[in-house]
């Protein structure tokens, strides 16, 4: 590997550590493991269709969190293997 494959290697490697890191502290900020409170409004005395309508909400809201979480996760171990992967061949 000559000089400059060495010195991208090494910009590339510290650019993948700096989106994991960041990524993370993203994924960190989120709400998770169905711990929502004081994040979503409760439904109170509501009843019949409101509380019905607030269920659907929390449940779809819930859901698209979940699918948020999953998807931060996943872009963080790509990141991280890549980073290895890198720092294998420097």
């Amino acid at each position: 590997m000559d000089d400059y494959d060495v010195s991208a290697a090494a910009s590339l490697r510290t650019l993948l550590e700096n989106q994991s890191q960041r990524l993370r502290w993203v994924a960190d900020a989120l709400p998770g493991h169905g711990c929502l409170e004081g994040f979503v409004p409760t439904a109170g005395e509501w009843s019949g269709l409101a509380r019905e309508a607030h269920d659907e909400l929390v449940r779809r809201l819930m859901s698209q969190l979940a699918s948020a979480r999953a998807s931060l996760d996943l872009a963080i171990a790509h990141s991280d293997h890549a980073f290895a992967t890198l720092a294998g061949r420097a």
